[in-house]
């Protein structure tokens, strides 16, 4: 036997299609759905509203008039899982015996009245009403019918306003505009694959102690010379006596006073100060952009820019230093010195040599010849002129060149001169590439907060167009920030941005084996 379930109106107008309905939420089978003669003729009566209602009633109208067409009064909702049927039941009376606790007037009241009599008759497995109004469930229930509400799963969503209607009508002309827009995607790669973090060691300058210690030992190593007493005479083969003098007192007072007493507090400085400049720089930060058009419009008057967000800096190098940049393979760094220590004074040595047989007679002679010579180059100078002379040197060149301001020669090496000066071509304006990329007020090897390259079509389905960008932090201590980059184009409806953290971090290292090795080497 059906189960028969007595309509209120909601379920035709407020939830979706019968067939879309899970009928299986009832947990009873088969099922029929009274429709009864309120119900009908609300149904009639929003033939002739408006809004979805109406489309709704035209639509169940339709199916009824199909059944009466046919000479059925029964129609198929679903075969199975559970069957379900819409039976047309408009002669079917409200109970007599509910009259005085029911308005009949009312369609509600009405429906519970029908229900009610159809519990009385004996061909069902159950009649319950089934609604979604709080009302006539409560009318139900005190009536003693069985009632059953819509799950609010059943409903359809609530109907459009006219605002949202144009909101979404609206949100479709845009999607129509931005199909026709060119498509383009932007990335990064570099700073995505190694983190946007790098680190920067700072040599941590040495304890007093230490360098107290060091310079004792350097001290230790090399002491001042405080014995200048002259070593003994000496003799050598050939007869030759050497013997020695002491140091001048002066040279001994700057010796002890100044040079040594200032070596050493040279090597105290400079270890103090060893901790300079020896900073291990962190690695160059370059970030790479990619753009692409992979739409089917080319994009016109594009301008992609780049901001520094945080305690970060933007750097363009020129092509000549990013030559040498790229050239630079970096030699080992010389290792740091210290200064030699001071020489202590020397002792004059005092020499006396037993002479030659014949050495002064040999040493006049070649005097002589030497001084003959002499006299005959003289002589033979004397007849010459400057000009001559110049040329006989080799350097006739030089002198006809100082001639030539004077004589005809001059005038005609003049014009052979000019003959060889390389005729400038004129100068034409410089022609840009509409499809390249331009920098727009963003001076090379300069530190700067933002830059932006133009370009006046962007190619759609063309090769991806790769930008670096370099990444410098302040001197000292930690720092982070983003770039920002923004690609804007006179055909694009909304920016494209893309924003990329990088960050530096400080890490301190001891220079004490450096220190150590210094003194070691020192000498």
């Amino acid at each position: 036997m059906d189960h028969l379930l007595v309509a209120d109106t909601n379920l035709f107008f407020e939830c979706r299609r019968l067939e879309d309905l899970p009928w299986s939420d009832l947990g009873a089978h088969p099922l029929a759905i009274a429709l009864t003669k309120p119900v009908m003729g609300e149904i009639d009566k929003h033939k002739k509203g408006g809004g979805r209602t109406r489309k709704r009633a035209l639509d169940i109208s339709g199916r009824i008039r199909r059944m009466l067409v046919e000479g059925q009064s029964e129609s198929v909702i679903r075969e199975a899982g559970p069957r379900v049927i819409l039976r047309l039941m408009p002669v079917v009376p409200p109970t007599p015996k509910l009259e005085e606790v029911l308005d009949y007037t009312q369609n509600d009241d009405r429906i519970v009245g029908i229900a009610a009599a159809l519990s009385q008759q004996t061909g069902y497995a159950s009649v319950v009403v089934l609604t979604h109004d709080a009302v006539a469930a409560s009318t139900a229930k005190a009536a003693g019918v069985s009632f059953q509400l819509i799950p609010q799963s059943w409903l359809r969503p609530p109907e459009e306003t006219t605002e949202a209607k144009k909101i979404r009508e609206l949100e479709q002309d845009l999607a129509t505009y931005r199909s026709q827009e060119p498509v383009i995607e932007l990335s990064e790669t570099e700073a995505a694959a190694a983190g946007g973090h790098v680190v920067r060691r700072v040599a941590e300058a040495l304890p007093q102690a230490l360098v107290d210690r060091l310079v004792d030992e350097l001290q230790s190593r090399h002491p001042m010379r405080t014995d200048f007493t002259p070593p003994e005479p000496g003799r050598l083969p050939d007869g030759t006596e050497i013997s020695y003098a002491a140091p001048d007192a002066e040279k001994i007072e700057a010796y002890t006073s100044n040079d040594y007493p200032d070596w050493m507090a040279r090597c105290r400085a400079i270890l103090e100060s060893l901790h300079e400049e020896r900073d291990e720089r962190e690695p160059r930060v370059q970030l790479r952009f990619s753009l692409i058009n992979s739409g089917t419009r080319p994009a016109s008057r594009m301008r992609v820019s780049f901001e520094a967000c945080g305690s970060i800096f933007l750097y363009r190098r020129s092509e000549d230093s990013s030559v040498m940049s790229d050239g630079q393979h970096g030699d080992e760094p010389v290792p740091p010195r210290l200064p030699s220590p001071p020489a202590s004074p020397s002792f004059p040595q005092i020499v006396k040599r037993i002479p030659a047989v014949g050495s002064d007679v040999r040493g006049l002679a070649d005097l002589r010849r030497h001084r003959s010579t002499l006299e005959d180059l003289v002589q033979q100078a004397a007849g010459y002129g400057a000009y001559d002379l110049a040329n006989m040197m080799g350097i006739s060149g030089v002198a006809q060149r100082y001639a030539s301001d004077l004589g005809v020669m001059g005038r005609a090496n003049f014009a052979e001169d000019v003959s060889r000066v390389p005729i400038m071509p004129p100068v034409r304006p410089l022609h840009r590439d509409p499809e390249g990329f331009y920098y727009d007020g963003w001076p090379p090897d300069v530190p700067v907060e933002r830059g932006s390259l133009t370009c006046e079509l962007f190619r759609h389905r063309g090769d991806e167009e790769l930008f670096e960008v370099e990444v410098q932090f302040p001197k000292d201590g930690d720092a982070s920030g983003a770039v920002l980059c923004t690609v804007h184009a006179e055909n694009m409806t909304e920016p494209l941005t893309l924003r990329v953290p990088v960050r530096r971090t400080i890490e301190t290292y001891s220079i004490q084996t450096m220190a150590e090795d210094m003194v070691g080497r020192c000498g």
